[in-house]
Parts: C-alpha cells; structure tokens; sequence
C-alpha cells in the first residue's frame, strides 16, 4: 500500500466546492402546459391547461378549470343532431369514439367528427370527405347544454361564471384540401347550437374539407379564482432514469384533480400526462411522490374524502396502477386525514407514507401514523400496518424526508404546541414501516412560534427548516441540522442556521431540497403585490450559507416556494437537480421546473467508485469556511479508511474500482468510519485561502479483509471529486 503521508497544512485548506446554482442554459419551464388522451375506468378522457373532456357515445363534455371560488363543476356538453343542406340531411351513423395519440374520432360515414386534444384548446372538427347533398349553406346542429352563461363573443361564444372565470368557442372557419379558407358562422339559442359554412365555399371545396371551431380553457378572473395548479412534488428514478413531477388542478371547490409528467434530467417533458385522480366531483389534494428503485416505479399518494389514497406510476412507460387505500376515513373514528407525503426506502424496495389523523372521541387528538408501501409486479399497491408515530392534541402538520439512501431511516417533522404562545418545530426519526427509531427532538428555540417545518436528508443527516411566524414582518428562514448517532440511536442537533435578516420583504413557506454535497432551501420572498420563488444554499451539516440567495422564477409574478428532487441525492450519480414550484398569471396558474446544477465547476463527481466505497461528499467550499470537512458517507461500517488527495489525475484500475487520483506525491489521512459508514475530516478554509481557484482531487480508500471489491489491495473505493474552491 501506499505510504502514510501527513496532511500538509496549506493542502488541508482547501474543500471541496458546492455552491450549487440554477442552469442558465435551462430556463423555467412550464409543464401544467400539457396534453393527454387515456381511457381512465373506463372513459376516454382527454386534459390540456385549463380544461378537461370526456368523451361518451353521445358527445363530449367540456369541463374548464374555474378554481376554487367555482362551488361545482359547469362542463359544456355537445351532442350532434344532425348535418344538412337545405333540409337535404347528411345519413350519420353512431360509432363509438376511436382514440389515436391526443385525436378522438367519430366515423359518421361521409363525415368525420374529430377532436383533437391540444395544451390550450380542444380543437372540434367536422372533416368532409364526400360534397354533402342539395344547395346552400352546410349546417352542423347539436345540442348545446351548460349551467354557464353563454355570450355571443365577436364570430363565436363565451362561457361564464359571473366573478369567476370564463371560457370561449371560437367563431367557425372553412379550410379546404388545398389550403383555402373560408369564415362560417356560429348560432347558438335555445340550447342549439349552429355552426355554418357558405354554399359558394362548399360548392368549390377540394375534398375532404373541414368546418373546424375551437374551445378554449378556462381563464379565471385575476385574485378570485386564483390559479388552478398548485401543489407540485417532485421525483428521480435512477432506473428509467426521469424524473417525475405531480400537482394539483382545481376545477372547482368540489373536483380536484391531481395529474403527473416525466420529464428528462434537464425538465424537458417527456411522453403523456399521466391520469392519476380525474373522478368527477372528486377532491384529490395535496399529492406528493416518492421513488420505487426496486421496482422501477413511483408512488403517488394524496387526499380522497378524508383518505389517504396510493397510486403506482411505472417510470419507464408511463403506466399507472390500480388506487389504493392506504389510510381510510372510517378508521379510527376519524375526521380528517391528511397526507404528509412518501419517501423512498430504498433498503427495502418500498415507500413510506406518512399521514395526520384528527379524531374526535372520546377526545380531540391528533395521530401521526406512517406505513411502508409496496409496489407489486402488476404495479398493485400493499399496503403495511400503520403505525402510531406521535399521539397528542398539540401535534399537526407531519412532514417526512425525501429519500434515505438505503438507510432505511427518515426523518419526520411536526408542529407540538407547547403554550398559547409557543408553538416548536419538532423532528423524530423512523425506519421504513414506520417504527420510531428515536424519540423527539425540539428544533425551534424556546420560547418562539415555528410554522411550516419541512425535511430532507440522506438518512444519516438531516436539513429541518421552518418560518417564525411571531417575528413581524417576517423577514427570514430559520433552519437546523440534524444527524442520527448509531451509538445513543438518537436525533443529534449540529447547529442552527437563519437567513434573510434585514430583507424588506416576508420570507415564507420554506422548502427542503437535499443534493448531497449541499442543500437547498426554497422560500417565497413576499412583497406588497407580488412574491417571487427564491433558494438558498446551505451546508448541510453546519448551516452555514454557501452563497447568495438567488432568484428561481420572474420576480414579477406570484410564485410559490421552489422544492425539488436531486438524482445524487436518491442514489443515481449525476450532480442534477430538478426544483418545482407554482407561479400564478393573470388568468390561470402553471406548474414550473427547472434544472438546478453546480454551472461553474467547484464540485464534480469523476466515479471510480465500488463495492462498499461510500460517496465522497462535502460541505461548502468557500473561503472562508471555518467549518468545512472533507466526508465520506454510506461506506463499510466500522473499518479503517484513507483520506487521498492530489493535485493531478491518473487512473489505475483494480476489478470494478478506479483510483482516480495520481498517488505521486499525493497526501494521504488514515481513520475510520464510524456505525453508519460514515467518516469526516475537518478542517477550515481560511480567507484569501493560496488555493483559491486551483484544481485538487480527493477519494477515499476504505479496507475490508473479508469481502474487497478491489481484490489486490484489500479495498473498497468512493468516487473521485475534482475540486476547486471559490472565494
């Protein structure tokens, strides 16, 4: 083996850098703004922004997306009556509607009733393949139905709901096979509607032609309606290699929705929206989504009439499994449930869930419960026993860790009122069925109120961050690090962080995103009229700030808080990260991602790890960081380890593994890891540090007699990271 080197001082100076920040060639992108066609129990059903559509043997109904202040559902119905030249009717028959991609068909015979699904309209046409019978204008009539009010809109009609929200049929157009066109005319009384074509166009037409009106979605009325998607959850599975976002759409105060999309790692869509809640005059709330690695799925769990309801997503095709009650209403004497969320245990090829029950005898109390969730081959859920977490009537609002990196530990976040003034934020660790591991751990300062608390971690180390609602205004984020000591089995406080002190604006709704290397807290930045979705970077294990906060999304619009997913964080390796958040327009809402990634080269993973070797990650490299340390996470418990580092690369391959480093004149540190695999260096980053801006390399060498992945010299390895620290 290599000889045993001591760490020069100057060398030890340096850290590696993870001052993570937004992709500037990706911009937000907004992917509410999509398509889908799919037969859901048994109804072909079609959605795009702002609307959705059912389509029966008889018609379609047309439901916009009024928002919350709709009290129901108001679809627009359409059944066609007949097609006619001067009384000379055109036979139509009655098929069953045909589905290809995002287009529903209607063969009447000589004519073709079309529909085609689109991400802002749902396009309605009437394709003639045959010159209709007798003279004059051609005639399509159907019936018209709806509980809005409908409006002659220019050359076609307006929908509306009076303080609410409309939305329109756009006036008729001709468009023949060589591309002429011609307007129609659209008559709508009486629950009839018309829509017309000119004889001297009809007479000419090359065939087929088409007669080709629109539907539009809703547009709902500015600061009433508010925006109708909202909610948004994000997911990586490393096997498909996507991720998967999920949010809420609200059509009315008695039907949420809740629909998902894959994306690729750069938040580019990728094939059709997925159907996961659609039933009519059904609330569907607060969805959240976990990753399946072992079986290449994910979960998606959300509200139903006081339930807690699962359904499985196959990564790879976009296929959705049955629903499945995961906590039902009537047990327990319940009044309400609602779900925190799930996690991925990736230990045990499951996820947990995590939900809050409200029962009201003989007592009021409040019950944190979680269960792991499994996903069979069918994509069928199974469902674990539910287990107690924390009982009392102080207790709301549980919130669990994203991921646990094969830990099989999460961290549950919650609200424990400890007086009429005091309200903490409290953490307590589980494993993956929900069995407590630890017991609880205050995170807020006494005294002091603590609102929203939200998690992330790896299962070994945890970022809790949480708004102080007594503080007026509200003018920064509090937060916290936690780690899990395998000796006492207890939640360990490393330190507190706070920032934004001396901002204007409130900070609110703080969001937990934890990449590893670093972690990310997302906030709303709130001013008089608008609030702007802002992150912050964070060391995760001593809360010290890496860089600037930096905007998310357009300041000049009313954005929600940024949360998202990271693919190093949930056991794939590329430094990527995907953040989500909702951002109100005028007249409707959008769902926004956007790919968050280290631009500028401080931090990159070079692989070259194996077996047993852990991760090689760090704090944050700046200078001055009096509290950075190199680590060495998820290696062999319990044996000895070897810091390396290096100012150069070379490669030398031994089995599966690859040290990355050049050993000539490399430094080297023996210690060891501890019971979670774990293992850290300190070491501080002066200012004005000589090494600033000099490329380095560091990997770790870990020893095992029994069963080394690299066979020669008796070892496991993590990756390589190449570093360079920025002031």
């Amino acid at each position: 083996m290599w000889p045993i080197l001591t760490i020069c001082s100057a060398l030890l100076q340096l850290g590696p850098a993870q001052a993570q920040s937004q992709d500037a060639a990706a911009p937000p992108i907004p992917i509410s703004r999509a398509a889908g066609l799919e037969v859901v129990d048994g109804e072909l059903l079609g959605v795009g922004d702002g609307y959705k559509v059912a389509f029966g043997a008889r018609g379609y109904a047309f439901t916009p997306a009024l928002g919350a202040r709709a009290p129901r559902n108001y679809p627009i119905e359409f059944e066609l009556l007949s097609i006619a030249r001067d009384g000379a009717g055109v036979p139509l028959s009655t098929p069953t509607p045909r589905r290809e991609s995002l287009r529903v068909e209607y063969d009447r015979g000589s004519v073709i009733e079309r529909y085609d699904v689109g991400a802002a309209h749902l396009a309605q046409s009437f394709v003639f393949t045959e010159r209709p019978a007798g003279t004059g204008d051609v005639i399509v009539r159907g019936r018209l139905s709806t509980d809005l009010e409908v409006t002659k809109d220019g050359e076609g009609l307006r929908f509306t709901l009076a303080d609410v929200g409309t939305c329109t049929m756009s006036g008729v157009v001709g468009i023949d096979a060589e591309g002429r066109r011609a307007s129609g005319r659209l008559h709508f009384a009486n629950g009839l509607v018309e829509l017309s074509l000119p004889a001297e166009f009809v007479d000419r037409a090359a065939l087929p032609f088409v007669l080709d009106p629109l539907l539009a979605g809703a547009s709902v009325v500015s600061g009433t309606g508010g925006g109708d998607d909202r909610n948004p959850d994000v997911a990586y599975d490393a096997v498909a290699d996507v991720f998967c976002a999920v949010w809420e759409r609200v059509f009315s105060a008695t039907n949420h929705d809740v629909y998902a999309q894959r994306l690729t790692r750069a938040g580019v869509p990728t094939g059709p929206v997925a159907f996961v809640e659609t039933s009519t005059n059904t609330l569907a709330t607060e969805p959240k989504i976990a990753d399946c690695p072992a079986r290449g799925a994910f979960v998606v769990v959300f509200n139903r009439s006081n339930s807690v309801i699962g359904r499985a997503i196959d990564a790879s095709t976009n296929l959705l499994g049955p629903a499945a009650v995961i906590a039902a209403a009537g047990q327990m004497r319940t009044e309400t449930t609602s779900a925190a969320g799930v996690a991925s245990d990736v230990a045990n090829g499951r996820v947990l869930c995590v939900w809050q029950r409200n029962t009201a005898t003989p007592t009021l109390e409040h019950i944190i419960q979680a269960a792991g969730v499994s996903v069979g081959p069918t994509l069928a859920l199974s469902v674990g026993a539910a287990r107690d977490v924390v009982r009392s009537a102080t207790i709301s609002r549980p919130r669990v860790s994203k991921s646990d990196r094969g830990k099989n530990r999460h961290a549950i976040v919650f609200h424990r009122e400890a007086s009429a003034t005091t309200v903490n934020a409290v953490i307590k660790i589980v494993d993956g069925s929900g069995v407590a591991l630890t017991g609880e751990l205050v995170l807020s300062r006494s005294p002091s109120a603590s609102a929203l608390p939200e998690v992330d971690g790896d299962g070994t180390n945890w970022i809790a961050a949480w708004q102080p609602p007594n503080v007026v205004p509200t003018d920064h984020i509090e937060f916290a690090s936690v780690s899990f000591d395998p000796t006492s089995a207890q939640p360990v406080l490393n330190g507190r962080g706070t920032f934004g002190p001396g901002l204007v604006d409130d900070l609110i709704t703080p969001r937990v995103t934890w990449l590893s290397d670093a972690c990310l807290l997302g906030y709303t930045e709130q001013a008089s009229t608008v609030s702007a979705a802002r992150v912050a970077s964070v060391d995760p294990f001593f809360c010290n700030t890496c860089e600037n906060h930096a905007f998310a999304g357009v300041i000049t619009r009313v954005e929600g808080s940024p949360s998202g997913c990271a693919v190093r964080a949930t056991g794939g390796t590329s430094e990527d990260a995907l953040i989500t958040w909702e951002q109100a327009l005028a007249g409707n809402g959008d769902i926004i991602v956007r790919r968050w990634l280290s631009v500028d080269g401080e931090t990159t993973s070079l692989g070259g790890g194996c077996g047993r070797g852990g991760s090689n990650v760090a704090g944050c490299p700046r200078s001055p960081n009096f509290n950075f340390a190199h680590r060495l996470r998820d290696a062999l418990p319990l044996a000895p380890t070897v810091f390396l580092l290096s100012a150069g690369q070379a490669g030398l391959p031994c089995g599966p593994c690859n040290l990355v480093l050049d050993l000539s004149g490399a430094v080297s540190l023996v210690t060891a890891t501890n019971l979670s695999g774990d293992a850290s260096i300190p070491y501080s980053i002066p200012g004005a540090s000589p090494l600033v801006g000099v490329p380095l390399f560091t990997q770790w060498a870990t020893f095992d007699v029994n069963a080394p992945a690299c066979s020669q010299f008796l070892l496991h390895l993590s990756d390589a990271l190449r570093i360079v620290i920025q002031n």
